[in-house]
């Protein structure tokens, strides 16, 4: 589910501006992590209810997209407000979005055994 989203950040760093740049917004990194948050709430809704269910098998994922929502919601900050660490915060950004998709790939088994 959020393999989609996290690939699309995973290569974010590349698309943000040298901290030495010009001063200007990052209109194309608040839409990315926006839409990240989006898939992101989704999923982490997914796994509360599979855990009000008793199925535990999605806790690595949830730990993960918690993770990844926060960094998302920093960067969309940091790009809205043209922070002169954006590229730094967009790099870690990405790495984390990489492991979050890393466990959802994980998880995409057991998403799939509870959708049937």
């Amino acid at each position: 589910m959020l393999a989609t989203g996290a690939l699309a950040l995973a290569g974010v760093s590349q698309a943000a501006p040298d901290a030495g740049s010009a001063p200007g917004k990052s209109p194309g990194l608040v839409e990315l992590g926006s839409a990240c948050i989006q898939v992101g709430e989704e999923c982490q809704a997914h796994c509360l209810q599979q855990f009000a269910g008793g199925d535990t098998s999605l806790a690595a994922c949830a730990k993960s997209v918690a993770v990844m929502l926060q960094m998302c919601r920093a960067l969309v900050t940091a790009a809205a407000q043209s922070s002169p660490r954006l590229k730094d915060i967009a790099r870690v950004c990405g790495q984390v979005c990489q492991r979050c998709m890393e466990a959802c790939r994980s998880s995409a088994s057991a998403c799939e055994k509870a959708s049937a």
